[in-house]
């Protein structure tokens, strides 16, 4: 069990016990208290949701739990339990604290109510969340996924918007509605979202760098059958492919070796090999039971994406078989399908055809390459106020030498005799 489940595991009860309450539970409430089941009914969904979550993130998908990261959960835990504070200001809450007279004297110096801070709180702790799951890499988890993104901000918002309500509209039908709408908000977000968030995160590829003890495990991994049979050369020990390119490299240039992982389990590795000039080779193989999975086509995005932004390639090229299906894929990537060409691979003759992938440049790129290439240049016509004492060129017509030369030379202008009519146009206007 983390530290996470523990103190959120406490948190979790204390608000639900306030949803009980709220309900008629409480000694002396005849009637259900709507407004207060509300605030506590989305507490208790807010931090059943996350404890979930981050059990999945860090115990299953072995997520790196970061000291910064348990930092913001102690500040999570810091917000929350003042959230439930004030579902339940007198001493039978969970810490057994009366802070009646230390609320009351800070709402009379804040001009704050209850609830205007029990939202606040909410969106602070939103906030934090968002901070949370930007050091566990969501963005680049969810990068097919940009409105996942959104959500947590969205609700950070929408619990701003209750704050303010409750400053200025107290008594508000606004105020009232927004309390259920949210409560529903809240329910979809821990039967919907949460659950597509794991979803994702169950088939999240990563990318690590492979170890000794990775290749050994490759090495064993079960044959390829059926077409693919002719490739599981390609995994094994004696003339695989990490063997002919190995960590250290070799005379023909660097290797950079990427096991695939999903969760703890290795699905398949991919080499940019040959690095030299800017440019590399690259190679892909999956486990025989992950084909079939689009962990291929993630994987090459990965390393074509890691060659380009963090080795600062300038082209990847491959060979794939003539009748390999996976051309169609690399070519959906971006690969431009080149020349084929004949290879001895195993002793039999191979028709390979050859692919590469240069960076994409933005249109913005595009645009100041394009200036630059005009402004490198050189000028073909001569400086305007001169006149040329020799032909421009051998190839220039008498014509355009004659008139050059019978171009009466211009004087250019002084400061002063640009300023002169300037100023007396200046004082006409006046």
């Amino acid at each position: 069990m983390t530290f996470y489940n523990i103190i959120f595991g406490l948190l979790f009860i204390g608000a639900f016990r306030e949803v009980i309450f709220a309900l008629g539970g409480q000694p002396g409430w005849g009637t259900p208290d709507w407004r207060l089941f509300c605030r506590a009914a989305i507490l208790s969904i807010l931090v059943f949701s996350d404890t979930i979550y981050t059990a999945v993130v860090i115990e299953d998908k072995k997520r790196t739990y970061s000291v910064e990261m348990k930092l913001l959960d102690l500040f999570s835990f810091i917000l929350l339990s003042f959230a439930v504070v004030l579902l339940n200001p007198v001493s039978n809450d969970m810490f057994e604290v009366n802070v009646t007279g230390t609320l009351q004297q800070v709402v009379h110096w804040t001009r704050w109510s209850v609830e205007a801070m029990f939202w606040a709180i909410l969106a602070a702790y939103m906030l934090n969340i968002i901070g949370w799951n930007r050091l566990m890499g969501i963005d680049r988890i969810m990068a097919r996924h940009r409105w996942v993104k959104r959500v947590q901000p969205a609700l950070a918002i929408a619990f701003t918007a209750m704050t303010v309500l409750a400053l200025l509209a107290p008594t508000s039908p606004l105020l009232v509605a927004g309390r259920w709408i949210l409560l529903g908000v809240a329910a979809v977000y821990l039967l919907v979202f949460k659950p597509f968030v794991c979803h994702v995160l169950d088939k999240y590829v990563e990318l690590r760098p492979l170890t000794d003890a990775d290749a050994a495990q490759i090495h064993n991994w079960p044959k390829y059958k059926g077409k693919l049979a002719e490739l599981d050369y390609g995994l094994r020990k004696d003339g695989g492919w990490l063997t002919l390119y190995p960590a250290a490299g070799t005379e023909r240039g660097r290797n950079e070796r990427y096991g695939a992982w999903q969760g703890d389990k290795l699905v398949g590795f991919s080499i940019l090999g040959d690095i030299k000039n800017d440019a590399g080779e690259f190679y892909v193989a999956l486990h025989p039971e992950s084909i079939g999975q689009h962990i291929g086509r993630e994987v090459t995005e990965r390393m074509v994406a890691r060659g380009f932004e963090n080795l600062e390639l300038k082209r990847i090229y491959l060979k794939v078989r003539e009748h390999h299906p996976a051309q169609h894929m690399y070519a959906e990537v971006g690969f431009r399908r080149g020349a084929k060409f004949q290879e001895t691979v195993n002793g039999q003759p191979v028709t390979f055809l050859k692919m590469e992938i240069t960076p994409r440049r933005s249109r913005l790129e595009r645009m100041i390459a394009k200036i630059d290439e005009l402004g490198t240049k050189p000028a073909t016509t001569p400086p305007r106020g001169q006149v040329d004492e020799a032909p421009a060129a051998a190839e220039a017509s008498d014509k355009t030498s004659t008139s050059a030369a019978l171009k009466p030379p211009v004087t250019p202008l002084s400061k002063r005799d640009i300023d002169a009519p300037l100023s007396g146009a200046l004082q006409s206007a006046s």
